[in-house]
């Protein structure tokens, strides 16, 4: 974390990667970035693929006159192989990341008290990490052995006080087993993303943890980690909607042509505005994943590749994925 709060003071963009990763994928990232230093610690060995590249062991000498990086300056760099298998570099700027983590404080308020689960080289953790940090929050984060046990995490909300989390649907489905009516009092807001929510997780939510909020977040890396939200207010239908567009997020749905459809209609998402990106670093193999639409003047649309739908019967902002 003070690694990665360095490089946004200093301007540079930190690509966070999975230490387990195939020597040949991880290579391949770095050499087509240009990458030619790794930040490791004692107690995370570095990896093999890592060996071969400067390490920094101690930090450079203080700057003070060092300037301060503008909004264009690149914040990270988060690779993801979507459905292609080819892994995809997305580029996010410091403003991106400014309009993404704004846009959660002023949907939530900020966290007194988060429980950090997502790993660091997942952009969901930078839901909770930005969130937390700039709103004066603590960050509670499991050791290696707490990271996959629910009964751990159930037992730091209780010793910590957690106000706030966020995790995959199905891995929330598990904490739940885990817990009685009356446990984790200290939760103020549970943030389910990354897959879609079934309509049984909400309902045993509300059964265990009775009025304590739900909230579902869609949004793709490409987007700056979130482009829609939805209060769960109840447990009906087989899946949950997607929910609002955030302030800064412009959505567009449309047929195999491009020509937008009326609400009700399924059709492809499309997400435009000032925290979606316009493209990908390196080889432009996926120049089809944006397009511009004749009638929206210059903005550029990223092709989600989701299947969603206004819902007319209560908000046409809302959508649900299909």
């Amino acid at each position: 974390l003070v690694a990665m709060l360095a490089c946004l003071v200093a301007g540079k963009p930190f690509l966070p990667l999975d230490p387990a990763l195939p020597a040949a994928c991880a290579e391949s990232l770095l050499d087509s970035l240009s990458v030619t230093r790794v930040m490791a610690t004692d107690a995370l060995p570095l990896p093999e693929w890592a060996r071969a590249r400067d390490r920094i062991a101690e930090p450079p000498p203080a700057d003070d006159d060092m300037p301060l990086p503008g909004p264009a300056a690149m914040a990270y760099v988060i690779h993801t192989s979507g459905s292609s298998g080819t892994p995809k570099s997305v580029p996010i700027t410091q403003a991106q990341l400014a309009w993404s983590t704004r846009a959660r404080l002023q949907y939530y308020g900020g966290y007194p008290v988060f429980l950090l689960l997502s790993p660091l080289f997942f952009d969901s953790a930078f839901a909770g990490l930005w969130g937390t940090l700039a709103s004066g929050g603590t960050l509670v984060l499991p050791d290696e052995a707490q990271a996959g046990d629910p009964r751990a995490w159930r037992e730091s909300i209780d010793r910590h006080g957690v106000t706030h989390t966020l995790m995959l649907p199905s891995v929330y489905g598990a904490l739940l087993e885990t817990l009685r009516s009356g446990d984790c009092v200290s939760l103020a807001g549970v943030m389910l993303a990354g897959e879609a929510c079934p309509g049984d997780i909400a309902a045993r939510h509300f059964d265990t943890l009775g009025e304590v909020p739900l909230y579902n977040e869609y949004g793709p890396t490409e987007a700056t980690v979130w482009s829609h939200v939805h209060e769960i207010e109840s447990a009906t239908g087989a899946s949950l909607p997607i929910g609002k567009p955030l302030p800064h997020i412009r959505q567009c749905i449309v047929d195999r042509y491009l020509r937008p459809v009326m609400p009700g209609i399924a059709g492809e998402l499309l997400l435009g505005g000032p925290a979606v990106i316009d493209g990908y670093l390196g080889k432009d193999t996926h120049a089809d994943s944006f397009v511009n639409l004749s009638d929206t003047g210059p903005l550029r649309w990223y092709r989600s590749g989701d299947r969603v739908r206004e819902l007319v019967h209560t908000d046409l902002s809302r959508a649900r994925r299909i």
